[in-house]
């Protein structure tokens, strides 16, 4: 699907010694090419879609991680992290195009 409309919700969890950072965000993604900034300097893209699932590009310029995300079921990462927990939970709704 090259045309596409994904309605993504991503929660990023740092977890730290004493303290915990935490973000929530909700928006459209309708090209491949449209990025999500996360914590630690990681980035987010969504890469492929199909009817039960999208794909999506996790980098930080060293670590490069590809995941599907069902729509039946949240996806959740722990993340690469020096000194701390970064946990990514995603999950997404395919809207009609």
């Amino acid at each position: 699907m090259n045309d596409f409309n994904i309605t993504l919700t991503i929660t990023d969890v740092i977890c730290c010694k004493n303290c915990k950072d935490s973000n929530q965000v909700t928006t459209a993604v309708t090209s491949s090419s449209q990025t999500i900034e996360l914590k630690n300097n990681f980035i987010l893209n969504v890469v492929r879609v199909t009817s039960t699932y999208f794909t999506v590009l996790i980098q930080n310029g060293i670590e490069t991680i590809i995941r599907n995300v069902f729509i039946s079921s949240p996806l959740q990462l722990c993340l690469p992290c020096k000194c701390c927990s970064h946990m990514l939970t995603i999950s997404g709704i395919i809207n009609p195009t």
